[in-house]
């Protein structure tokens, strides 16, 4: 059954993009319009739980989207959105083989985001600190993985290793998005961008008999 909720997320992106079509290229619609309504969410979360904002955007955009549809607005698909298909699943692929929220910042990360999930309204509760709140600066950048499990409409727990592999998918997209027009420029940066930090390991193990 948890497989389900990553080819649904895709899919409800996807579907979202849709309505930013007529305002910017698909690349960065494919971004902003999770952002625009995240962001959105965020900001009547302060005064109605986030999952009612949330959902209230997503109505007012399948609104949007079904009159655009009604009035034969002419949706293309760009070959960009490979990469983003590509990119998504090969992470989800990984967070498949090790889905264990232990490492790292990750327990630290979920209980953030699940934070933003279950309490009332925004600013959410410190998970930490029993009877305090969470500062913006802390959470902010968790309010983007909160509205990736609930596009996904997935529990929590499947929901962070979806958003883990949705964040590179909208980078890789960015990045194609800005190098488009040359397509092997767009790959090159793309390549470097989303993986050239994994070498890392590997130049070190070159430079280090010569440090000693």
């Amino acid at each position: 059954m948890s497989l389900v909720y990553a080819p649904l997320f895709y899919l409800a992106s996807l579907i979202i993009t849709l309505p930013f079509l007529r305002f910017m290229k698909f690349s960065l619609a494919r971004f902003s319009s999770l952002f625009i309504v995240t962001m959105v969410s965020f900001a009547l979360a302060h005064f109605v739980n986030f999952k009612i904002a949330f959902f209230a955007i997503l109505i007012i955009l399948l609104a949007g989207l079904a009159y655009l549809i009604i009035a034969r607005f002419q949706f293309r698909i760009e070959k960009s959105e490979a990469v983003f298909a590509l990119v998504f699943f090969f992470f989800i692929f990984l967070r498949f083989l090790n889905p264990g929220i232990f490492d790292a910042e990750k327990f630290m990360d979920m209980a953030f985001m699940n934070s933003i999930l279950s309490s009332p309204s925004l600013p959410p509760n410190d998970p930490f600190f029993a009877n305090e709140k969470l500062d913006c600066y802390y959470y902010f950048g968790h309010v983007l993985g909160a509205g990736i499990t609930l596009l996904s409409l997935a529990p929590p727990e499947i929901g962070y290793n979806i958003a883990v592999a949705a964040l590179p998918a909208y980078t890789a997209i960015l990045i194609y998005g800005i190098f488009e027009r040359d397509r092997r420029i767009a790959l090159l940066a793309l390549i470097f961008v989303m993986f050239s930090g994994n070498a890392y390991s590997f130049v070190d193990l070159l430079h280090r008999p010569f440090t000693g």
